[in-house]
């Protein structure tokens, strides 16, 4: 495993509420901006799509098109938008009872075990 020192409890804490304050606030704009669109199928694809604009950019700045210095407040507003599809999806009714934090936790520790040795 990892060097690290476990998160303590208040870490933990302080990560979930963050988590589901940002889940709460992206879930209750999204659903006044545009309710019919608050399901898994839409927001999977939405979800897709802001990743596709990421990826457009990195695309432009590593073919050498524009520098990431040009692009990094687009390349942020996308990543932000990544993430609003992400906490939304998230925060769908067929995910209400997921403890979020566990399964970070759970999927982490597997990635641990299966890439944490160090490569040369």
């Amino acid at each position: 495993m990892s060097d690290k020192v476990p998160p303590q409890a208040d870490e933990l804490a302080a990560w979930n509420d963050s988590l589901h304050f940002l889940m709460n606030q992206a879930t209750e704009d999204s659903k006044r901006w545009f309710p019919s669109s608050m399901n898994v199928p839409f927001l999977a694809l939405a979800l897709g799509g802001e990743v596709g604009e990421v990826q457009n950019i990195v695309k432009k700045v590593m073919r050498g098109s524009t520098y990431i210095e040009e692009v990094r407040e687009h390349l942020s507003e996308e990543i932000v938008d990544v993430l609003i599809y992400l906490v939304n999806l998230m925060g769908c009714e067929e995910f209400e009872d997921v403890d979020w934090m566990n399964v970070w936790y759970k999927k982490r520790a597997f990635n641990e075990a299966r890439f944490g040795v160090k490569r040369k």
